[in-house]
């Protein structure tokens, strides 16, 4: 007899709910930041570089775009006020477990780093762009390139909406424009962008079609 569908499902609990939403949010992006810093200031192996294609050598630097790619951080607070229902929040806090799972042993085992220096702030930038751009440079390092964890984070935190909400679609757009902003910056190459929005993709699809939640 073939095991059905529902039995080959991974089983996950609940742990999120509308009453303890806040604290989750504030210990996952606490967990996610100190394993993103952590990874980047102390990795085992020597960070290297990757060729640059003919992708990242077309796209300009375009450094006030990073009122764009800061935006991120809005768009994980906006998701997580706007996901409503259990299974949401709950497949939200996971997939971001899973992206802290599978990207900080990349980042300390196969670093990847980025040529910055190659990509000078221009003096006729603005004061505010300037100072956001070069204080960003200073706290998040050229490295934890590969896969973009700033790809897959807005990507599976669009994705969630899919089902749950009428703003997907804004939101997806949102993440696309993010995305394309860590090009513009010269924080990733293209295959990073890439990488970033397939892991998201997979993610989504694995806690979407594979997991039972269910209540502790």
């Amino acid at each position: 007899m073939k095991p059905s569908r529902l039995t080959m499902k991974l089983s996950l609990p609940l742990l999120v709910c509308e009453k303890n939403k806040y604290y989750f949010l504030i210990l996952t992006y606490l967990l996610a930041a100190l394993l993103y810093l952590f990874a980047q200031r102390f990795p085992i192996f020597t960070a290297r570089e990757l060729p640059l294609t003919w992708v990242d050598d077309a796209i300009p630097f375009i450094p006030t775009t990073i009122w764009i790619y800061t935006s991120e951080y809005f768009f994980f607070l906006a998701v997580f006020l706007i996901v409503r229902g259990e299974q949401a929040l709950n497949e939200y806090f996971y997939a971001w477990i899973i992206l802290q799972i599978i990207c900080i042993p990349i980042f300390w085992l196969w670093p990847t780093i980025f040529p910055r220096h190659l990509f000078g702030l221009p003096n006729e930038l603005d004061t505010m762009s300037y100072f956001v751009f070069a204080n960003m440079r200073v706290t998040d390092l050229a490295s934890n390139c590969f896969p973009s964890l700033h790809v897959s984070g807005v990507f599976v935190s669009a994705l969630v909406l899919r089902k749950h909400s009428k703003t997907f679609l804004p939101f997806l757009i949102w993440a696309v424009i993010i995305s394309a902003s860590t090009l513009t910056t010269k924080q990733h190459y293209f295959v990073d962008v890439v990488a970033g929005l397939i892991l998201a993709i997979l993610v989504h699809i694995v806690l979407r079609n594979f997991v039972i939640y269910k209540k502790l």
